[in-house]
């Protein structure tokens, strides 16, 4: 079974235990205590296959991390010379930083971006 068919059945076996916990306690309301009994506890019973269909769903134990870098671009106006380097503690857009190689004349940081490392391939879930 997938994981979204789990998650599916998980949600109608929820939906199902509390209206079966509604109607046992308007039973129960009503003066038939037995009847009322067996209702709640087919109720908790429900409620706790939902509530393991729910724990062991893939989708809701796996939240994927998105890692990056924060990297600098540093540019030359006057040739058009552009770097790239990690991002250091300090650093904003506009800020002089030095000479330019090429040119000699001053440089800034022309734009802060961050970069997705590369994913790894994740291994196929095995169902169960």
């Amino acid at each position: 079974m997938s994981a979204r068919a789990r998650a599916f059945l998980g949600i109608v076996l929820l939906v199902a235990s509390i209206a079966l916990f509604a109607i046992a306690m308007f039973t129960a309301l009503s003066g038939d205590w037995s009847t009322s009994m067996y209702m709640t506890l087919a109720s908790l019973v429900l409620m706790t296959a939902s509530g393991l269909l729910a724990a062991s769903s893939a989708a809701a134990a796996f939240v994927p991390v998105r890692a990056f870098e924060v990297k600098t671009e540093i540019t030359c106006p006057s040739c058009g010379l552009r770097e790239v380097r990690s991002f250091k503690k300090g650093d904003y857009v506009f800020k002089e930083v030095g000479e330019c190689p090429r040119c000699g004349k001053g440089r800034y940081i022309s734009s802060i971006f961050r970069e997705e490392e590369a994913r790894k391939a994740k291994p196929p879930q095995e169902e169960l």
